[in-house]
């Protein structure tokens, strides 16, 4: 089970967030991780919801 599992509808978001996350915690010096991220969208869209999916990635990647 992935933290992004509960972001329905919004597989290109979920593509993103994950090599991201794999970037940041795969220790790579080729790639880097940018330093901060914007989650723009309209009302109910899911922001915070990728948000918080997104910090419990970076946090466990479990």
């Amino acid at each position: 089970m992935s933290v992004f599992d509960s972001l329905v509808g919004q597989s290109e978001v979920v593509e993103r967030l994950k090599s991201a996350t794999s970037a940041a915690t795969s220790g790579s010096t080729t790639q880097e991780m940018v330093h901060s991220w914007l989650f723009v969208g309209p009302a109910g869209s899911g922001r915070s919801n990728a948000a918080v999916a997104f910090a419990a990635a970076l946090v466990c990647s479990q």
